[in-house]
């Protein structure tokens, strides 16, 4: 499994696709962008009338209506990134897909409560291992990085079994995922001296080499268990 070849393939999927795929990233950072806005804005405008706010005058947000907004927003952006994994996925296999593929997960209630629990499980087992280590935390981030994958392709799997999943896929490959993010570095410099433009080219080229990862992994792991079996 050469990262050279996954990019490649990536690339290859992506020929006649960039319009539709810069469109659904577009589309994607846009309406995060709104939620944020629209969830975040309100509570924390402290304008009080003049050009330089007071700090004494600022309305202070309750706690618990600051948690219930973090809540909601985690959500959206979790079921907004497991749909754009389903984009993606897509694209790389040449199935039909199509922009509405980012809401996937609010069509149907059982797959958008799994999609829920699925994200805050990941998230939860992450944080627990960073609090013993960065390390294990990082280590452990990279097992579960195929989760969103496995959502889609396993949609009557339980949230715990998709989790063991990913992390079993991922023994020894982790390392390759690692360099294969680590492989962007070059653009993502590109990206900052583009004043961002050049993530009209990036996004669609990352996402899609991570989904080409996923079903180079995914058939390296049927192979050996159909060889154990």
């Amino acid at each position: 499994m050469r990262i050279s070849s996954i990019k490649r393939t990536a690339k290859n999927r992506l020929s006649g696709n960039w319009g539709k795929a810069i469109l659904t990233l577009v589309l994607f950072g846009v309406i995060q962008g709104l939620i944020n806005m629209i969830l975040n804005g309100p509570v924390n405008s402290h304008y009080t009338g003049t050009v330089f706010p007071n700090p004494d005058q600022q309305e202070l947000v309750p706690g618990g209506v600051q948690s219930v907004i973090e809540i909601i927003s985690w959500i959206v952006n979790t079921l907004l990134g497991y749909g754009l994994i389903v984009y993606f996925l897509k694209l790389v296999r040449d199935e039909e897909k199509s922009i509405g593929d980012l809401f996937y997960y609010y069509k149907n209630g059982k797959q958008f409560g799994r999609a829920i629990l699925v994200g805050f499980l990941v998230t939860v087992f992450t944080i627990l291992w960073t609090l013993l280590l960065v390390i294990p935390g990082i280590i452990k981030s990279i097992a579960y990085s195929q989760v969103g994958y496995i959502l889609k392709d396993h949609p009557d799997m339980n949230a715990l079994d998709a989790i063991t999943l990913s992390r079993r896929m991922m023994d020894g490959y982790k390392w390759k995922f690692f360099l294969l993010g680590l492989s962007f570095i070059g653009w993502l410099l590109l990206i900052i001296i583009t004043l961002g433009l050049a993530l009209f080219y990036v996004g669609p080229y990352f996402y899609a080499s991570q989904a080409q990862f996923y079903e180079e992994v995914k058939g390296a792991y049927e192979e050996k268990n159909e060889t154990i079996q």
